[in-house]
């Protein structure tokens, strides 16, 4: 993981090309603060992530900037910070709250300008690559925002996973990047307007599930029955999302251990009861038992091992 930053406009220009393809950058009209920009670069496989931190400014890629370079590259970006704009094949796509999505094609011209101070992760995956994760249209949905409340959303909140683990933990990161492909495909697809195939499909619903078990596994009274029915799925369906790997119980249980593992580590103080139940644990043996397996130590030993100095 590395860092790139400029304080001028003919830096950014530099970096941002040096990044991703040939741009012109340009500053707003309207912007009177001083340019500064950073960029925060990793790599998974061939698909690399950055996050983009600048002040206003607007990026332009034309016919000639194209014909300058052959890279053929899709670009995800995902708004975190601030809100902006993205214009390709006629259309123009507002980027104003965290969590929304847009695609960009650098193949064809286009414009993305921001407001201020703005962050967003762009996720760049060639082409190439994407034809092999199962996209198989000549041109991709460009410009089009996709809401964090929508099931393209999910890919994209899956997207900032990824990129937040490479920080702290590489290897889960990896493990989090075989899906990336499949998920995008998907999430493409459904940008498209279309039905993904059934592989992507079967990802999107996998991503959803797990979706839906995160955001539940603090309840001990969620049920497999509860999680299929929030994700329209009857109970054999959603066992067979999971039938490569772990399976639906398994994966909730991990989910409880590290949502405890975060709350041993947040409050030494805390009493091990408490944070069996904030956990989803129905009693402290339950939650002795379960951690142990899961990671072969007890709750105390991991919070003694974990005592800062």
């Amino acid at each position: 993981m590395n860092q790139l930053r400029a304080h001028s406009f003919d830096e950014w220009e530099a970096v941002m090309s040096n990044a991703y393809v040939p741009v012109a950058i340009e500053p707003l009209p309207e912007s009177s603060a001083e340019f500064t920009g950073m960029i925060t670069h990793s790599t998974i496989d061939d698909i690399e992530f950055t996050l983009l931190r600048s002040t206003g400014q607007r990026v332009i890629r034309t016919e000639r900037l194209i014909s300058r370079s052959s890279t053929e590259v899709l670009y995800v970006g995902i708004c975190t910070e601030g809100s902006g704009r993205i214009q390709q094949d006629g259309r123009l796509a507002e980027l104003e709250r965290p969590g929304e999505m847009v695609f960009v094609d650098s193949r064809r011209p286009n414009w993305w300008e921001s407001d201020g101070d703005h962050e967003q992760l762009i996720v760049q995956v060639p082409v190439a690559a994407l034809e092999r994760g199962g996209w198989t249209q000549p041109t991709t949905p460009a410009a089009l925002t996709v809401t964090p409340d929508s099931a393209g959303g999910l890919v994209a909140e899956y997207l900032r996973d990824v990129a937040r683990a490479q920080e702290t933990d590489p290897a889960a990161a990896a493990r989090l990047g075989a899906h990336v492909l499949p998920l995008l495909t998907s999430a493409l697809t459904m940008t498209a307007g279309e039905l993904p195939n059934p592989e992507s499909g079967k990802a999107l619903a996998r991503l959803q599930a797990l979706t839906v078990m995160r955001r539940r596994c603090h309840d001990p009274d969620v049920t497999v029955d509860d999680i299929a029915a929030e994700c329209l799925l009857s109970r054999s369906a959603l066992y067979r999302l999971f039938d490569r790997g772990p399976g639906v119980l398994a994966r909730l249980w991990t989910m409880r251990v590290e949502r405890a593992k975060t709350l041993l580590g947040a409050d030494l103080t805390r009493a091990l009861s408490a944070v069996a139940a904030a956990s989803g644990f129905r009693t402290e043996r339950q939650f002795y038992r379960v951690f142990r397996d899961v990671t072969g130590t007890t709750p105390a030993q991991w919070r003694d091992s974990h005592r800062p100095g």
